[in-house]
C-alpha cells in the first residue's frame, strides 16, 4: 500500500501540472477549469499553494480582483449577494461591491476566484431550475391562490433566499470533519491578511450586512435550505480524479 508521503507527493505533483496547464493554456474555459481543480486538492488535502514551493506568501498568493459580476435578479437581489458572499467565505475570497450598483468584484487569488466564479454560476442556475421544480410539485395538488402568478413569485423568492442557509450548513459540516488542524487555520489567516492588505490598498471599505426583508413563505424557505444542504458541490468539476 502506498504510504502518506507517496499519497501526498501524487497530489502535489497533480496540482502543479494543473498550475502549468493554467499558466500556459489560451483557452479562459481550460484555465478556469484547471484552477478550480487546484482549489478543491488544496481543500481537500488540507495543503496550502506554500506547498507547492518555498516562496514567501506575499509572492505566492497574488492577490487580484475579478471581472465584475451582477447579483441583480428578478426574484429579488438578495439570494444571490447571500450566495456570492457565502462561496467567498468559505473558498478563501472576499466580496467587493460596487456603492450605489448590484456589481461586485471577487478578491482573493487566481485558483480560489476561479472555484467562487464556478461555483456561482453553476449554483444560481442549479437553484432557479431546482426553483420551479420545487413550485410545480407544491402546487400540483392545489387550487385557487396557490396556482396564480403572484403566488409563484412569493414560493420561488422564498426557496431562493433558503438555499444559501442550507449550503452554510454543507459548508460547516465539511469544516467540522477537519476542525483542529492547525494548517487550514494558518492557511485561512494568511488569506485573509493578504487580501485586507489588498483592501486596504484600494481604499475599500467594510459595509453592512443587510437582510432580507420579502414575506417569506415558510414552506418554500425549507425546501430551498433542504436543496441547499444536499446541492452536489464538485459535479460541475471536470477531470477532478488524480
Amino acid at each position: 500500500m502506498e504510504n502518506k508521503n507517496d499519497i501526498q507527493e501524487k497530489v502535489l505533483d497533480r496540482i502543479r501540472k494543473l498550475i502549468r496547464l493554467k499558466e500556459s493554456t489560451t483557452s479562459e474555459g481550460e484555465a478556469n477549469n484547471a484552477a478550480m481543480q487546484v482549489n478543491r486538492l488544496l481543500k481537500e488535502y488540507n495543503l496550502s499553494l506554500l506547498d507547492i514551493d518555498d516562496r514567501q506568501p506575499a509572492e505566492k498568493f497574488r492577490v487580484r480582483e475579478s471581472g465584475r459580476l451582477s447579483f441583480k435578479d428578478a426574484f429579488g437581489n438578495y439570494w444571490k449577494r447571500d450566495l456570492l458572499r457565502t462561496l467567498c467565505r468559505y473558498n478563501y475570497c472576499r466580496m467587493l461591491r460596487y456603492t450605489g450598483t448590484t456589481d461586485v468584484t471577487i478578491v482573493g487569488t487566481d485558483e480560489n476566484i476561479a472555484a467562487v466564479t464556478m461555483l456561482y454560476d453553476y449554483l444560481r442556475i442549479t437553484f432557479r431550475r431546482l426553483a420551479e421544480t420545487r413550485h410545480r410539485e407544491y402546487v400540483s395538488s392545489r387550487r385557487g391562490y396557490y396556482r396564480t402568478e403572484k403566488y409563484r413569485k412569493r414560493y420561488i423568492r422564498s426557496y431562493l433566499e433558503g438555499v444559501t442557509p442550507g449550503l452554510r450548513e454543507q459548508y460547516e459540516k465539511v469544516r467540522n470533519l477537519s476542525a483542529g488542524q492547525p494548517d487550514e487555520k494558518a492557511l485561512v489567516r494568511c488569506h485573509d491578511a493578504l487580501i485586507c492588505q489588498y483592501l486596504e490598498s484600494v481604499g475599500a471599505g467594510e459595509s453592512r450586512i443587510r437582510k432580507s426583508d420579502v414575506k417569506i413563505d415558510f414552506l418554500a424557505y425549507h425546501a430551498g435550505i433542504l436543496d441547499g444542504r444536499n446541492v452536489s458541490l464538485n459535479r460541475q468539476i471536470k477531470g477532478g480524479s488524480l
